[in-house]
């Protein structure tokens, strides 16, 4: 149902319904046309007047709504931030209906749940936002030889000069990881000498990231090398 209200017809209502949805999208605005079918009386609605038209909701249902802003869209997966009594850890959600900056959870949160107001927080790159919500999703890593993580993976790109690598490694037991792209320092930057991307290596890792977020890569080498 839709309402229509005309400047010229102070305090009246002219009441119809949408007839419409066209398909086009107007690529400059984003927006969508729609035919709104109104009852007319007396024809005094002429073509050309300008009407402020309000469509009635559909009937009310109870729903999980979040703050449009908490939920990470990583193009892959949908995330909030939920927070527990063992700390935070990412949710995944299947999000419905949004508006007035709200979200619509219908799978993923439950009500009373304390969701992160805004999970942009995590966001400075693709490489570090992965590796947040891989540190949510692990927990706790169990104990690992040498108190360090065994990994391997394809070499994306590397910059020896700030001992930085970045590696899309298998999933990671020890860790409780998915496999996944993301970055990490080196703790001996000679050890991306005759490394190239596309090269497959083997690494150990620290469990802890530093004080910047960052994973630590103690040991690397090129597969196959001794």
């Amino acid at each position: 149902m839709a309402e229509a209200r005309v400047s010229g017809f102070p305090g009246e209502v002219f009441k119809g319904r949408l007839g419409a949805v066209l398909p086009e999208v107007n690529a400059t605005t984003r927006t969508l046309r729609a035919r709104i079918e109104l009852a007319n009386p007396a024809g005094r609605l002429k073509p050309g007047m300008f009407a402020s038209v309000s469509i009635a909701p559909e009937a009310g249902k109870q729903a999980v709504l979040v703050p449009s802003e908490a939920v990470i869209r990583t193009g892959e997966r949908n995330v909030v931030i939920v927070a527990g009594g063992k700390g935070f850890m990412a949710a995944d959600v299947e999000v419905g209906r949004e508006i007035g900056g709200r979200s619509e959870i219908v799978k993923g949160v439950k009500a009373g749940e304390k969701v992160v107001a805004s999970g942009q927080f995590l966001i400075d790159s693709e490489a570090s936002l992965k590796g947040a919500l891989a540190r949510l999703d692990g927990g706790a890593a169990p104990p690992a030889k040498d108190g360090l993580h065994p990994g391997s993976g394809t070499v994306m790109s590397l910059d020896p000069a700030k001992g930085y690598i970045e590696v899309a490694h298998g999933p990671m037991p020890t860790m409780k990881w998915p496999a996944m792209e993301m970055g990490f320092q080196v703790a001996d930057p000679r050890s991306l000498a005759g490394l190239a991307k596309g090269d497959t290596v083997e690494f150990e890792m620290r469990a802890a990231p530093d004080k910047d977020g960052n994973y630590t890569i103690e040991r690397l080498r090129k597969k196959g090398a001794k």
